[in-house]
């Protein structure tokens, strides 16, 4: 039968039989594998049978479902394979598996999905930024307006799961402008929420005067100053 190890800091925490054709993965305890981390969400990921085997898909998480760095969205599952869900790491064995399970940590009932903000983190992000993410198609879509500074273009639609701000290749808010590192940060999409997420915990970002140098949930009027380019955030109905 196939298993699911999953695994934190290289210990295994559980095995999990896959003994039916769908299993949901995340933090809420209606999950078949719950994961009581806050940088997993409510309903993160699903493995399910199918024609070509098993897959994975990521249920639009806050931090993303990566395999081997690569962040993704539907893939079909190959024998041995290690997911990164949040900080835990699921390894899928297709074939007959060792037996064990070690005890589930217990739920916290929590509503919110921390920011994850660790450096593997945030180095999957890259990666992810400049191989493209797929677009969410919603009613309102939050835009970034440049008021000072050298920016590729005066207005940038946030329109994927993840943007990348900076001179870097892959960025989708161009920042000719910006002073220091390519990468200047990130913006996480969660449905239509929009996430600003500091490079590294060692760089900050100015909202509203204030210095932040961590995740910060962006609301209507945000106005935001990234190595000396400033921009206004707000919500626009789609056309």
């Amino acid at each position: 039968m196939a298993k699911i190890h999953v695994k934190f800091n290289n210990s295994v925490l559980k095995v999990v039989d896959i003994d039916k054709d769908s299993l949901s993965i995340g933090r809420n305890a209606g999950n078949d594998i719950q994961i009581d981390n806050l940088a997993v969400s409510n309903f993160h990921a699903r493995v399910e049978k199918s024609p070509a085997g098993y897959c994975i898909e990521d249920l639009k998480s806050t931090n993303g479902t990566f395999i081997n760095d690569r962040r993704i969205t539907r893939v079909v599952l190959n024998d041995n394979d290690a997911v990164t869900i949040g900080k835990h790491t699921l390894v899928f064995f297709l074939g007959d598996g060792e037996a064990g399970a070690a005890p589930d940590p217990t739920g916290s009932g929590l509503d919110q999905t921390m920011i994850l903000d660790t450096r593997a983190h945030r180095e999957r992000l890259v990666k992810a930024a400049a191989g493209g993410t797929s677009t969410l198609r919603r009613e309102t879509i939050g835009v970034f307006t440049v008021f000072e500074g050298e920016a590729g273009q005066c207005e940038f639609e946030l329109t994927d799961r993840l943007t990348l701000i900076g001179k870097h290749e892959g960025a989708g808010v161009k920042l000719d402008g910006l002073q220091g590192s390519k990468i200047g940060g990130f913006v996480a999409r969660d449905r239509d929420l929009y996430t600003l997420i500091p490079p590294d915990s060692s760089r900050t970002i100015i909202i509203n005067g204030q210095k932040v140098n961590e995740g910060v949930l962006l609301e209507e009027g945000d106005e935001i100053e990234i190595g000396g380019v400033k921009m206004r955030f707000h919500m626009r109905a789609k056309e």
